[in-house]
């Protein structure tokens, strides 16, 4: 009920002009708007990262009638912003990224930055989160024993709508232990338990080094940094980061690759890095660095906390319009 009064109030403020007026009172400031990817075939809804292409194209009209969309430059460029600008962002890298979004933005003429994850892509592997997924869903049997790990044992219901909530709540857990530990349990978890029941889901594959090197040359996309591998940054120790983020950085200069000196953290909430990222990003030459924190980013505000707009599946069309406006925070007194 309560979700329905919410977009009952979002259609009205697109309709009476309500998002008219805060998107000229929140003209000064960038939406970044982030996106991982587009599907062509209609995903179940629990893979909230996959949009639909569609929907997508929908954004992009209505983003190309009403705002301005400008290069990564203008994150970190200071008071010099175009008004009611958008940047548009995607992260991780995957192949969707190049064969269906690549071409959308040809056709309207518009620029995004791709953050990719170099580790992975050469070796043609899956985001840890996303194998996760694939695995549970399709396991077999409906019990998870992860209490060597001091996980406990986890349900897994037969309603896949159940057995998804249970394994979105394991990957909250998974995201917050230690780097280390992390990985003895995905391991554990791949090698022992889903090992024939992970299925090959080219939806969520990354891009090559190949095509990462021809996406960067199109003039469509910026490559940008987010880590040699996507481990939580805040995890790990100074040097575990240190070695994450230049290794990233020196496989896409050994690709050829130019970057832009906008860094993107993996899962990105506030408690994903710290000081020592920051510190760690600063000596590399990183003039900004994007979270996950949902919000418009005020110029004004600290270039190494910049807030993104969080785009996905589950996004309809006027939560879309009253986040890029601004209207959608005020409703949540942000």
């Amino acid at each position: 009920m309560k979700r329905l009064i919410i977009n009952i109030i979002l259609i009205l403020a697109d309709w009476i002009g309500i998002n008219r007026l805060f998107r000229s009172l929140n003209s000064n400031k960038i939406r970044v708007l982030m996106y991982h990817g587009v599907s062509d075939i209609k995903m179940p809804s629990f893979y909230w990262t996959l949009l639909d292409k569609n929907e997508f194209l929908s954004q992009i009209a209505y983003i190309r009638k009403k705002y301005n969309v400008v290069g990564p430059e203008n994150i970190y460029a200071g008071g010099n912003q175009v008004g009611n600008s958008v940047v548009i962002t995607f992260d991780d890298g995957l192949l969707n990224n190049f064969t269906t979004v690549l071409p959308v933005l040809r056709d309207n003429d518009l620029q995004a930055v791709c953050f990719v994850l170099p580790s992975l892509s050469e070796k043609n592997e899956m985001m840890w989160t996303d194998k996760l997924y694939v695995a549970l869903i399709g396991l077999e049997q409906s019990v998870l024993d992860l209490s060597k790990f001091d996980l406990g044992v986890w349900e897994l219901a037969t309603d896949t709508d159940k057995r998804a909530d249970s394994i979105k709540k394991l990957l909250f857990k998974l995201k917050a232990t230690p780097h280390s530990k992390r990985s003895e349990i995905l391991n554990h978890v791949f090698n022992n338990i889903a090992s024939g029941d992970i299925k090959d889901y080219d939806v969520f594959g990354l891009m090559s080094p190949a095509q990462i090197k021809e996406l960067s040359e199109t003039g469509q996309f910026s490559v940008g940094a987010h880590t040699n591998s996507h481990p939580i940054l805040s995890t790990m120790t100074a040097s575990e980061q240190e070695k994450e983020i230049k290794g990233g950085m020196d496989k896409l200069v050994e690709w050829g690759i130019s970057t832009i000196p906008v860094f993107a953290y993996p899962n990105g909430r506030a408690e994903d890095f710290n000081e020592e990222t920051i510190n760690i990003l600063k000596k590399y030459g990183f003039k900004a660095a994007l979270t996950t924190i949902d919000g418009l980013h005020d110029p004004a505000d600290d270039n190494y906390r910049i807030k993104r707009i969080n785009i996905g599946a589950d996004t309809g069309k006027w939560e879309f319009r009253a986040r890029l406006s601004g209207f959608y925070y005020f409703l949540q007194g942000r």
